[in-house]
């Protein structure tokens, strides 16, 4: 007798899965038969433009100037406060050269009513929110002019009137309190729809990414559908963990799709490229009435990871020289 061939829906409804469609083959998805999430990239490593026929914005020669004074200032300081550290005039430093065509790029692209919650390695920001060398010394040398009042430890930088949260040692704690924000940000979006709207910008590192608040913020800013621009500094190193011991999968940014958030990846030490992503991820976060993106930044942290480190214990210096010479932002 002929077999009977039963209709079979072209959707399952299923809660947990409503977009899942059924199949009569029996198939796992394998990761390592899906391509990588590609590299979004302006310019290449001696800063030319590799793809003259996509129309970015243009930059204004003024705001290219403040981007590059900027990064350099905070590479400065870096060097000059690192030394300090190590005479003892402070008791802490944490440096973010080679990482701050991130901070800085990003920055350029939020409005500066967007509350930013940071790690420790997005001096950049700071920076280009209109940070004063005073204010930095106020807070690495613990004095009256400390907003915290030397209560926290160096690096450690927080103002009211920038709009960025103090930052704190635990890591990724800031990531749920960021998606916390935005709920509430969204609130305010909506009942005051004639003001400029706002999102929130986190950031935090790849090593932060293994912490649970990691997965708790984004499942939450997704399926409460919050305004807020996640901000992933892949920098290839949690302290003296690199990423091979970090975790198997495609980097951070594969998980930002498995939580159904807007998803990409750019390369770190491309200050325009940043920028770009940083302005669209904004625009995103703002559309279908509020909603979490992910950018994940990759680069590579040219310094040890604090004072407290000695990252030649676990890393070649000819690696960390090599990076330093051929794709310094």
């Amino acid at each position: 007798m002929p077999v009977k061939t039963a209709l079979i829906p072209s959707s399952v409804h299923f809660p947990g899965a409503v977009n899942s469609s059924f199949t009569s083959a029996l198939s796992f998805t394998r990761p390592n038969e899906k391509d990588a999430m590609p590299t979004f990239r302006i310019l290449d490593q001696d800063g030319v433009i590799v793809d003259q026929s996509q129309n970015h914005p243009e930059t204004s020669k003024e705001e290219l100037l403040k981007m590059y004074k900027d990064m350099v200032t905070v590479s400065i300081m870096d060097i000059i406060m690192f030394d300090a550290q190590r005479q003892g005039r402070i008791s802490f430093y944490m440096v973010s050269a080679g990482e701050e065509g991130i901070a800085v790029g990003s920055a350029s692209s939020l409005s500066p009513n967007d509350p930013i919650f940071a790690q420790y390695r997005e001096t950049g920001i700071f920076q280009y929110r209109g940070f004063t060398p005073s204010d930095f010394m106020a807070q690495l040398f613990a004095t009256a002019n400390d907003p915290g009042r030397g209560r926290n430890m160096p690096v450690h930088y927080g103002s009211s009137k920038f709009k960025v949260h103090t930052i704190s040692s635990p890591l990724a704690t800031q990531i749920p309190q960021a998606a916390g924000a935005a709920y509430a940000v969204k609130v305010q979006n909506q009942q005051n729809p004639t003001d400029e709207q706002r999102v929130v910008a986190c950031y935090f590192g790849e090593g932060a990414a293994s912490e649970g608040d990691f997965h708790a913020a984004l499942n939450i800013a997704a399926t409460r559908a919050c305004p807020v621009v996640f901000i992933c500094r892949n920098n290839g190193y949690a302290i003296s963990t690199p990423t091979l011991e970090q975790y198997r999968g495609d980097g951070i940014a594969s998980r930002g799709v498995g939580y159904g958030i807007d998803t990409i990846r750019v390369d770190g030490n491309d200050i325009l490229a940043v920028r770009e992503a940083t302005r669209q991820a904004r625009a995103l976060a703002l559309s279908e009435g509020g909603k979490p993106v992910l950018v994940e930044a990759m680069s590579y942290r040219v310094s040890h990871h604090s004072t407290s480190d000695d990252s030649f214990a676990y890393r070649a210096k000819v690696e960390v020289e090599d990076w330093k010479r051929r794709d310094n932002p």
